[in-house]
């Protein structure tokens, strides 16, 4: 059966349009919702990374992008025009996109240059054209030497740059990353990371990726969107997200040393004074909270520091300064290249991630310091949906 291209409708406004205007989405399989009340706003040029654990929704809403899946409810428009909504389902070809898998997707049977020649062929270009476009965009992703090989004489890095490059040879406005760098270990990883950057931000294409690695999420994006059972839960820049999470998931999600359970004892603007058992230390509150509430106070590693000696106590029912101190014994250390990562108990429990420049022997008794701005403390109740992954 054939299937029919819908041309998409345009919808005129005065405003700069926007490179994608996701409203309202809505997808489910049979009983199950997969994704529910999507809203997002990208502007052309931006770099969009969906974050978020393994059936959070993420796959399922890049491939309604792309126009794979059909949404049952909300609209999707791609500069200014209608793709997706009521009846209104224009097919992947139409959307004028390009997308980039994690298994690569090469046609096995073409030559490097074949691949990339493949996306222009809707181009109507000549021969001539075709074949400078593809020498130019070989030549930017380092392949130029490889044009004639076929897939399986490449490793899993150059097939991905090849893809990478058959998503940039037709100037697309919209790129989709699908998990691209799951497959690479970790050091063609992080090259091909900052290739796939360089390149997308040199062609001037808005990008929406997906990823369920934070230091992934935050090398790349200009923006994150953190998804949880098919909701973004948190949406602002790498930097907001990891400082300020709005929920236990995000904190959980995005890098944790460890979490205390304990109550409110104190309060001064946007900190707290949280009692745990004999123990007390000083964390950013995030919920609206009343004294004498369970609370949970997340720690990020970036709030440990070690320091020799005994800890200094802050007198019982007064708020203390904004570092708080607990008696510690070091149990691991690993080096990190950079500094010494440690891991060490304390009497609330074990802490992970507490970096220092030297290495602290194993057994050593020493003083834990927990910086307020990097401990976050949230009513217990709102854990409830959290996945504790």
């Amino acid at each position: 059966m054939t299937t029919l291209a819908i041309r998409p409708e345009r919808l005129e406004t005065a405003e700069t349009r926007l490179a994608l205007d996701i409203r309202g989405l809505g997808k489910s399989y049979g009983r199950m919702q997969v994704l529910a009340d999507i809203d997002l706003q990208v502007e052309p040029g931006k770099f969009l990374v969906l974050l978020g654990p393994s059936g959070s929704g993420k796959s399922t809403l890049l491939r309604a992008i792309a126009g794979i899946e059909r949404i049952d409810a909300g609209t999707i428009d791609l500069e200014g025009s209608r793709v997706s909504g009521g009846k209104r389902h224009a097919t992947p070809e139409a959307r004028e996109l390009a997308m980039v898998f994690q298994d690569y997707a090469l046609w096995p049977h073409l030559t490097v240059q074949q691949n990339v020649a493949f996306a222009l062929r809707r181009r109507h270009l000549s021969g001539s054209e075709v074949q400078s476009r593809v020498k130019r965009m070989l030549e930017r992703v380092d392949l130029a030497d490889k044009s004639t090989r076929y897939p399986n004489e490449l490793s899993g890095g150059q097939q991905q740059r090849v893809a990478l490059a058959r998503a940039l040879v037709a100037d697309p406005s919209l790129i989709l990353f699908d998990e691209p760098l799951s497959n690479l270990d970790a050091d063609l990883r992080e090259k091909l990371r900052v290739e796939i950057s360089t390149l997308v931000a040199e062609s001037g294409a808005t990008a929406v990726y997906i990823t369920h690695d934070q230091a992934e999420a935050f090398a790349l994006a200009d923006e994150i969107a953190v998804l949880d059972g098919g909701r973004v839960i948190q949406r602002g820049r790498p930097e907001q997200i990891y400082r300020s999470p709005a929920t236990p998931f995000v904190a959980q999600f995005t890098g944790l040393a460890g979490r205390f359970c304990g109550t409110i004892s104190a309060r001064t603007g946007d900190h707290v004074r949280v009692a745990i058992g004999e123990h007390a230390m000083t964390a950013r509150k995030h919920e609206t909270l009343s004294s004498g509430v369970p609370i949970e106070v997340l720690l990020r590693s970036t709030a440990l520091s070690l320091r020799e000696g005994e800890p200094i106590v802050a007198p019982a029912g007064r708020l203390p300064a904004m570092i708080s101190e607990l008696p510690a014994t070091i149990v691991d250390v690993a080096y990190r290249g950079a500094a010494y990562d440690h891991v060490i108990d304390t009497p609330l429990g074990r802490l992970t991630g507490a970096r220092d420049q030297l290495a602290w022997a194993r057994g050593t008794r020493c003083t834990v310091r927990i910086d307020a701005d990097s401990a976050f403390a949230f009513d217990i109740d709102s854990r409830v949906g959290y996945n504790s992954r």
